[in-house]
């Protein structure tokens, strides 16, 4: 089956549509479908960075686990960038 590029829709936190949706760091929503990953959902927001941490629902997914981890429907993402430097 193959799917056509994913929709992605930046929305205030307090908008709330319910089902058939991923929604990351409280302001962002990419449209839902069956057997999406966390790395379609970074893919889709252009979230390249080298270091990144990833929250589905509290819980943390290793960067190894990415492209094999499945969103279900409504998850809440946390997608957090981490800076170092000196």
């Amino acid at each position: 089956m193959v799917y056509g590029p994913l929709s992605v829709v930046h929305r205030p936190s307090s908008i709330v549509d319910g089902q058939n949706m991923i929604r990351v760091n409280a302001q962002y929503e990419v449209a839902w479908r069956p057997g999406m990953t966390v790395q379609d959902v970074l893919d889709a927001l252009n979230f390249s960075f080298r270091m990144i941490v990833v929250k589905i629902d509290g819980q943390v997914v290793l960067k190894r686990d990415f492209a094999t981890t499945e969103m279900p429907d409504g998850t809440e993402m946390q997608a957090i960038h981490l800076i170092s430097g000196g």
